[in-house]
């Protein structure tokens, strides 16, 4: 029998029966009769196929959009009204933001808690934004939201604003009972615009603030919906602020984390000084913390060492153990064993040789053309003590109002740094034993520039006798601050070879070079240049020059290698550049006389006629702790902290003191706030927030190029006998150990750590 004659015979059966069609289905579908079990297993399992053919009939279509339009639009706003609920952690208020919502992918988990709660409303918006049939994706109805993942983030995912009294009103509705799907559409319009798209505003507000926009177009941004309210972002920071505290007692306490501290200057100037209003100059402190690399249960009783040192300190007026050496001739034993220096194989070179070759293949390789291929094969020079490639990370401590240049503020700025990471001496003063971490067992590494050291020793010397570990700071191992004694040194170079002005006319003079490394900067040069002008210049100049020296090279192997392109052109085995780079050493680096007499000379003569020889003293005394006073286990602890690497990545380790020096930056300058803002008790309130708010090197090939004709010119590294030189740079080690002699105090401000160089924001890029 045919499908036609098996339904005609089950209509005239329903006709009988006096049932229509519709009634008949919906009878079935309404009871639960389990006679009806077959028939309505079989409706429901082809709903959409019957839905389909009830669409594409045009007798039924209209009624049938019409019914699948309300059912859905109740559906979603069930959902709207499910995901606005404060249960959901979706609301944001700024009273209580947190860093969380600022580290996490707070977008993300939204996307991902939207999907799972409200699947229908899920759909719908992926099904809108994929609404032109050209551009639209395939996506199955089981496919998971995948975070989208960022190696590094200035600010994270973060908005939204307080629901305020219109979300409680909800809350209390659904506990009444009524149903989510009567409430007024309006009023989910508005839950849903909150806890979704106000996310995005919330955290343009707070970016605002962290570029530093003017509030007033920031409250316009707000009246115009684009943002939230100042006060809101002004709660944000505020919550935020207390947020960071928290986290800096939770890492402290651990006291498996080191103290960097510096000060930093700030003048507050306004247009017209009144009595009331005047100009005012601040001299306040940074902090910051940084957690110790490579500390564990394994060996974090190594930290536990302060009574051991201090039974051999010579400060100890009654010590246990035999005092700790302090002179300069406990290094004897090290120049006689020196196998960095020297070599017993006269058939290898020396540690120090071989790794002045490496930098040489490393100019040639980055600032030659043709040499690019051989990146792979440069390799990395031998380390000594390799710090493991991590990440480090830092929690800026609030800013104290405290001036650090004097001895008592040292003592000052100790004290609180210990309070705001929840530490101190059990029993003493202000010490909290419910939440407080006793710290009087342990040694706390502090960072600090040579003006830190020194006052730090002077509090050390003359609170030698008080009774407690705390009070007589022998808890303190203190870590010179190596991005200022870089500073020093470059300071110690611009003054004999920049400064003086004999000698500038000559031809070889690096004057004459910084005339083409920076044509328009010669005046600037030579008077205040700053740290970063004077290192570059250097870097710059020893490349131009080390070029020549390969040029030399290549034309005294092979005399049709007149440049460098024709020697690139020749393709050199790796083999052959690695022998060169010896040869130069020999010959232009390692070839001045008596040079190895000249690097075991005490420092302090080479660095007194320069006004640097406080940095030579005391740098000594922080190696002589290391090689031989300081347990060898908590030595290697220093070591591998003795450098940071914000970025993670190979050869981008900074030292400690750079990290704080940019955190100056960022506090006083970039963030520092203007108009009302611009205050010392604002740049206070921020200052913990200055990792939450957050480069290119220009290409200087044919600047380099251009110096190194120039020097192949004037044949600066070709011996000539009839040529003199208008002016020779003078002796500096004989000039130091004469004002050595003659007691003479060169510079006033030498302890100012190298304050002739000024810094400057391109200092601190990573």
């Amino acid at each position: 029998m045919s499908p036609k004659n098996r339904v005609m015979n089950v209509l005239r059966c329903l006709q009988c029966n006096e049932l229509s069609a519709a009634a008949f289905i919906c009878e079935i579908l309404q009871s639960q009769d389990t006679d009806y079990a077959t028939a309505r297993s079989t409706l429901t399992g082809n709903a959409v196929q019957i839905c389909k053919q009830l669409r594409n009939d045009k007798n039924s279509h209209v009624e049938t959009l019409s019914w699948a339009s309300a059912v859905m639009r109740e559906e979603l706003c069930n959902e709207v009204s499910e995901l606005s609920l404060a249960k959901h952690s979706l609301h944001f208020n700024a009273t209580t933001a947190s860093m969380d919502q600022l580290e996490s992918v707070f977008v993300d988990e939204l996307a991902q808690k939207m999907q799972a709660i409200g699947p229908g409303l899920w759909s719908f918006a992926m099904a809108l934004l994929d609404s032109r049939g050209g551009r639209r994706r395939c996506m199955s109805s089981t496919s998971v939201f995948r975070p989208f993942e960022q190696d590094e983030m200035d600010l994270g995912e973060f908005g939204g604003d307080d629901p305020g009294p219109l979300a409680e009103r909800d809350d209390e509705e659904s506990s009444d009972g009524g149903g989510p799907g009567k409430r007024p559409r309006k009023r989910q319009r508005r839950a849903n615009d909150r806890n979704v798209v106000l996310l995005t505003i919330g955290w343009m507000g707070f970016f605002m603030k962290s570029m530093c926009v003017p509030e007033k177009a920031i409250e316009v941004l707000a009246h115009a919906g684009l943002s939230i309210s100042l006060s809101s972002i002004h709660n944000v920071v505020t919550s935020m602020s207390k947020e960071i505290s928290s986290t800096i007692r939770k890492e402290v306490r651990t006291l498996h984390a080191a103290f960097a501290y510096d000060n930093f200057d700030i003048a507050f100037n306004t247009a017209q000084p009144s009595l009331e209003n005047r100009s005012s100059f601040v001299s306040a402190t940074s902090a910051t913390v940084v957690p110790l690399h490579g500390v564990d249960d394994s060996n974090c009783h190594v930290l536990r060492s302060s009574a051991a040192l201090w039974a051999c300190d010579p400060r100890n007026t009654s010590p246990s153990s035999f005092p700790l050496m302090n002179e300069m001739r406990s290094f004897l034993a090290l120049h006689k064993n020196d196998t960095y220096n020297r070599t017993s194989d006269l058939t290898k070179h020396s540690p120090r040789n071989a790794a002045f070759a490496w930098h040489i293949r490393s100019i040639l390789v980055h600032h030659a053309a043709g040499f690019r291929q051989f990146q792979d094969n440069l390799g990395e020079p031998e380390s000594v003590l390799r710090i493991p490639i991590h990440k480090t990370t830092q929690i800026p401590c609030r800013a104290m109002n405290i001036k650090q240049s004097t001895t008592d503020g040292n003592v000052e700025v100790l004290d609180n740094l210990f309070r705001q990471g929840g530490i101190g001496e059990k029993g003493g003063p202000g010490f909290d034993a419910e939440h407080d971490i006793d710290m009087s067992e342990h040694v706390i590494f502090i960072h600090g520039d040579l003006l830190t050291k020194e006052r730090v020793d002077t509090v050390r010397n003359s609170r030698s006798i008080e009774n407690t570990p705390k009070n007589r700071l022998q808890y303190v191992i203190f870590l010179p601050g190596l991005f200022h004694y870089k500073m020093a040194c470059a300071d110690a170079l611009w003054r004999i070879y920049i400064q003086p002005k004999e000698g500038r006319e000559d031809a070889n003079s690096l004057y004459q070079h910084i005339g083409i490394l920076r044509p328009d900067e010669t005046g600037k040069m030579v008077s205040k240049p700053g740290f970063r002008r004077v290192h570059d210049v250097v870097h710059h100049d020893l490349w131009a020059s080390m070029l020549d020296c390969w040029r030399l090279e290549a034309m005294r192997r092979n005399s049709t290698w007149s440049d460098l392109d024709k020697f690139a052109s020749s393709k050199p085995s790796w083999e052959l550049i690695e022998t060169m780079s010896y040869h130069i050493v020999n010959k232009y680096v390692a070839s001045t006389k008596d040079l190895d007499d000249a690097q075991e000379k005490p420092q302090t003569q080479r660095d007194k006629s320069t006004g640097k020889h406080k940095y030579a003293s005391q740098m000594t005394r922080f190696l002589t702790n290391l090689q031989f006073n300081y347990p060898k286990d908590l030595s290697h602890i220093i070591r591998i902290n003795l450098l940071c690497n914000p970025t993670g990545k190979v050869f981008a380790f900074r030292a400690v003191d750079w990290l704080v020096e940019r955190n100056n930056l960022y506090t006083k300058v970039i963030f520092r706030g203007g108009g009302p803002n611009g205050s010392l008790d604002h740049i206070i309130k921020e200052s913990p927030l200055i990792e939450v708010y957050r480069n290119v090197h220009p290409d200087m090939t044919k600047t380099i190029q251009k110096l190194a004709t120039f020097i192949k010119d004037k044949y600066s590294h070709t011996k000539k006998e009839s040529r003199g030189a208008l002016c020779s740079i003078p002796d500096q080690l004989s000039a130091g150990i004469a004002l050595i002699q003659e007691q003479k105090i060169v510079s006033d401000s030498e302890a100012d750590m190298g304050s002739m160089l000024e810094l400057e924001a391109e200092d601190f890029f990573d």
